[in-house]
């Protein structure tokens, strides 16, 4: 009986955590190099800081990201989830008034073992959803 309980307990354990995709493989930390203007001074050199956001792999290789993390950008990097190598990006569009930018990879094996994420087609009020972003 024993034997049983503990044979059920491990079955329902690992179907309750397994069937949970691994967005570790569609999740990036987006790197920017920010030139930050001063309105009151405009006569000196814009100033630089580092900032990151969270980005997300879609089909034909682009990344979803928001608009407020590449604005200004100088440089933008990508890196995935467990590495240290930064890639370059570019963007290939941003609309500021709905926060959104699609960023692309300039290196192609920058996409070897990524699984873009598929986006539903509609999301309903009181639908649960799953928030995801690149672990600090």
């Amino acid at each position: 009986m024993k034997i049983l309980f503990k044979f059920l307990f491990v079955f329902i354990f690992f179907n309750l955590f397994s069937s949970q995709p691994d967005y570790s493989y569609s999740v990036v930390k987006v790197l920017v190099t920010k030139q930050q203007y001063s309105y009151e001074v405009p006569w000196q050199a814009p100033s630089q800081c580092l900032c990151s956001g969270s980005g997300f792999l879609i089909e034909d290789g682009y990344i979803f990201t928001n608009a407020h993390v590449v604005a200004n950008a100088a440089t933008i990097h990508v890196q995935k989830n467990k590495e240290s190598i930064p890639y370059d990006a570019t963007i290939e569009y941003v609309d500021h008034d709905c926060d959104l930018a699609v960023l692309k990879v300039v290196d192609k094996s920058f996409y070897n073992e990524m699984k873009p994420l598929e986006l539903a087609d509609e999301v309903f009020i009181g639908e649960k959803l799953r928030v995801v972003g690149f672990p600090m």
